[in-house]
């Protein structure tokens, strides 16, 4: 069955005008041409976006840890405003900046959070955090890279965690670019392929023109017609080919 289809597959094809298959040969390689080189130049841009926002996240939890827990040691109240600063600083795709003591979220950018208590899971994995850390958590908006930072008083020897600060962002926020260029790479594909195809249906027939000559020519011969001639004006194979008959007739 496979043998009787690609046989009549290859017929079909082969049955099509030159000028034809040159344009669909000249759109299956721009089109994989244009999809190797995107898909590249995408999937580049997406890892530079997430390792953006991570290397964001990492800057700005590290510094709301520092601050809250100084601020812990001298007035607990000025964690709001630690917090509040990541807000301000209206950074690309983070959801939410939050601190917490004690299972209990002193301090966020999500005003509904503050005070709330941390669900048995995450009070658990906070309680257990000993450096930074970092984890995804679905939504119904997407993926949620949560990065965690403890916030540690006492000396290099004896170190007590009191507390994490932590930092989000959404990957759906953040990857916007990269869905906008993906977009735009998948409507310039079409376009391209179509004015190849267009540009090459064209061109071939331009190269099919002499061809189609020579074709008439040769049934004007075998009807015994010997006067018969093809104008020449090609210095390539077809010329050749052209020049040839015309000799022999």
């Amino acid at each position: 069955m496979k043998t009787v289809s690609r046989a009549g597959a290859r017929r079909a094809v082969s049955g099509l005008p030159i000028r034809l298959k040159l344009a669909i040969v000249i759109a299956v390689l721009l089109l994989a041409s244009i999809g190797a080189l995107s898909q590249v130049l995408l999937l580049r841009q997406k890892a530079d976006l997430i390792r953006a926002a991570r290397d964001s996240c990492l800057v700005v939890g590290r510094n709301l840890a520092l601050t809250s827990r100084d601020n812990l040691l001298v007035k607990p109240i000025l964690v709001f405003d630690s917090v509040l600063n990541v807000k301000k600083q209206n950074i690309r795709g983070v959801v939410e900046a939050w601190v917490s003591i004690n299972g209990v979220i002193l301090a966020s950018t999500d005003a509904a959070r503050v005070s709330a208590r941390l669900n048995a899971a995450d009070a658990a994995f906070a309680e257990a955090l000993v450096r930074e850390t970092n984890r995804v958590r679905e939504t119904e908006s997407g993926a949620v890279q949560e990065y965690f930072f403890p916030i540690a008083v006492g000396t290099a020897v004896k170190r007590k965690t009191v507390g994490v600060a932590g930092v989000s962002f959404s990957e759906a926020e953040i990857l916007a670019p990269y869905r906008s260029a993906r977009n735009f790479t998948v409507l310039f594909a079409i376009f391209i392929l179509i004015v190849g195809m267009v540009v090459s249906y064209f061109v071939g027939g331009a190269l099919s023109k002499p061809i189609l000559a020579l074709k008439n020519a040769a049934l004007d011969v075998g009807k015994g017609n010997l006067d018969v001639k093809v104008r020449p004006g090609y210095r390539d194979e077809l010329g050749e080919l052209i020049d040839a008959f015309n000799s022999m007739v």
